[in-house]
């Protein structure tokens, strides 16, 4: 029991006080939602310091079993994360905990991601961590965590995403603080059609077409070569290597599919254009008009220089109204 407090010391390290009560609204929906989703699903309680869930999948729980989870805590990770990799866990919930109870704008974080290593059959795996803050009576209390692979050949990254931009805040360890950045290199229309296809397990030849089979089209009206040059610029964004790579982060990012409108930006794009009001042909304006017409000035210049337009000019000029211009 004292490795377990050891550990949770570790965790909360510089952390403040965690409001709340044992009779706060739970975490609720939770059991339902693992129940349904392809990633392992736990949550912790951060006002208890301890699992508040733990959904019963091995790439988690590493063959234990969700009670000795729950009994033991912080404590049992320890037992599946690699012992290198947790100091640094340590310091990323305290870090994402410090920032929660502090920052002002801690509501406006969707999520924290990071990595670190995990124990499966072949020994250890990285494991990507999508961190949910959920607040309670305006106080932060749980954290919903759920995890996928990772592509990430090292531990950490730890950053902090908002949910109505694709910019994020990544932590340096080095300075020990957060740094804005901008998020990475947006993919066009037909790159984030060609990794949802290949999410469906699409091969190049049905996407692009077979050049040798010429009449059997692909799903997208480009050609093998256009699609080589798609790819290469995929990678190249995501910094992989493969397309297995690139499905995986870019999925773990949210870069495949477009997050909602931004409702500011809608409403402008929405908003009816204003035409510039053209005045009729007064009795006033028509002798200056006849007189710029004699001196050879277009119908176009004119229009804009009486502030009328120019098919009211060519109809007084048709009704005779106006004499013909000069050429």
């Amino acid at each position: 029991m004292r490795q377990a407090k050891s550990i949770t010391k570790q965790f909360y390290r510089d952390v403040p006080v965690i409001t709340g009560n044992e009779n706060d609204t739970p975490c609720v929906g939770v059991e339902e939602f693992a129940s349904v989703s392809m990633e392992a699903v736990y949550v912790l309680d951060f006002f208890k310091r301890g699992f508040h869930f733990v959904a019963s999948r091995d790439f988690f729980l590493c063959g234990h079993s969700v009670e000795e989870a729950l009994s033991l805590g912080y404590d049992f990770f320890s037992r599946v994360i690699h012992k290198d990799d947790l100091p640094l866990l340590a310091d990323i919930h305290a870090t994402v905990l410090i920032r929660l109870c502090s920052t002002k704008e801690s509501r406006r974080v969707n999520y924290f991601s990071f990595a670190v290593r995990i124990k499966n059959e072949a020994g250890y795996l990285m494991v990507y961590h999508k961190l949910k803050p959920v607040f309670v009576g305006g106080y932060i209390r749980y954290g919903l965590c759920l995890l996928s692979s990772s592509v990430l050949d090292t531990p950490g990254h730890l950053r902090a995403c908002y949910d109505e931009s694709t910019d994020f805040d990544e932590y340096s360890t080095n300075r020990r603080r957060w740094q804005k950045n901008t998020a990475q290199q947006p993919f066009s229309e037909r790159e984030k059609n060609i990794l949802k296809l290949v999410k469906q397990g699409k091969r190049n030849s049905e996407i692009a077409g077979n050049r040798n089979r010429p009449r059997k089209p692909g799903i997208l009206p480009i050609s093998a070569d256009t699609l080589r040059n798609d790819l290469a610029s995929i990678y190249k964004k995501l910094n992989v290597c493969t397309m297995m790579q690139a499905v995986i982060h870019a999925t773990n990012r949210h870069l495949i599919y477009s997050r909602g409108c931004n409702p500011a930006k809608q409403v402008k794009e929405e908003a009816p254009e204003r035409k510039k009001c053209r005045r009729p042909i007064t009795p006033e304006k028509r002798p200056r008009i006849q007189e710029r017409l004699h001196k050879g000035q277009s119908i176009r210049s004119i229009a804009r220089q009486e502030n009328v337009s120019e098919c009211a000019i060519r109809y007084q000029i048709k009704t005779g109204n106006l004499a013909k211009p000069i050429r």
